[in-house]
């Protein structure tokens, strides 16, 4: 007679040189008794289950993250023939900063994903006697799918589209010229994140896009730390570049970037 382990569970195998027949009745309890023993606690099969990719939400899960981000402005902008090169560090971004609001709504039902972007500020600067004054506001709508969903984290695709509205005045004493523009890049993208830990959470997204512009792109990375389930606290570094002309009437060929602090919502 033997002892083994079968599913986790020990059973006991008797070796015997009799032959044995069996009936078919005797066929279906033997066989019965032997799944029983084999099966594991629905709660062990349940923890050591690998999660498929692709598997459908039963609802949709939903995210709202305000946050502050230091963005240093480097680049030149032109009005009706007068360009200016314009150049604010994180120091001057904070001297001359005015209002400003930046945040992230997110809505996920594996596999879809439904992201908006939304910046707005306010910004000026006086540089040699001329200054440059400008409203900025940015929206990204953006649709998605994972397309990699593992335990260590997920890939998803991303398409959608940049939309810029700007209004910038250029005083050269005695002139003010003044001048408003506003298009629409299409976009295409992914975001890769990474789950190190049981609380930490890597992530990049990328992007780039095009139409109204000549060429935009960006880049955002960080690290996240779960205070809870209700919400995230996160820092991260972002990157964004436009290249806009329209002949020497407007042009707009600027970079932002610098550190990010921000607060996940989860609701």
């Amino acid at each position: 007679m033997t002892v083994s382990a079968l599913g986790g569970r020990p059973y006991v195998a008797m070796a015997i040189d009799v032959v044995i027949e069996l009936t078919p009745t005797r066929w279906i309890v033997t066989g019965a008794l032997l799944i029983a023993l084999s099966l594991t606690r629905p709660g062990e099969a349940q923890e050591n289950r690998v999660p498929e990719a692709q598997v459908e939400s039963p609802e949709w899960r939903m995210s709202f993250t305000p946050y502050l981000w230091s963005a240093a402005l480097d680049g030149s902008i032109g009005l009706n023939g007068e360009v200016t090169d314009v150049s604010l560090g994180l120091g001057d971004i904070i001297e001359e900063f005015d209002l400003g609001f930046v945040g992230l709504f997110e809505a996920r039902r594996t596999p879809w994903v439904l992201r908006a972007d939304v910046l707005y500020r306010n910004l000026g600067q006086e540089t040699n006697g001329i200054t440059v004054n400008q409203d900025q506001f940015i929206l990204q709508p953006e649709v998605g799918r994972t397309v990699v969903a593992q335990p260590w984290g997920s890939v998803d695709l991303l398409a959608g589209v940049r939309y810029w509205n700007l209004s910038v005045d250029v005083t050269a004493p005695p002139n003010t010229t003044s001048g408003s523009k506003d298009w629409v890049d299409a976009t295409a993208g992914a975001v890769w994140r990474f789950e190190p830990g049981r609380r930490w959470h890597l992530f990049v997204k990328g992007d780039v896009g095009g139409g109204g512009a000549k060429f935009s792109w960006q880049g955002h990375g960080g690290a996240g730390y779960d205070l809870g389930p209700c919400c995230t606290l996160s820092a991260s570094y972002r990157y964004l570049d436009v290249d806009y002309e329209e002949a020497d009437a407007f042009i707009y060929d600027v970079h932002f970037n610098g550190p990010a602090l921000g607060l996940t919502l989860h609701f």
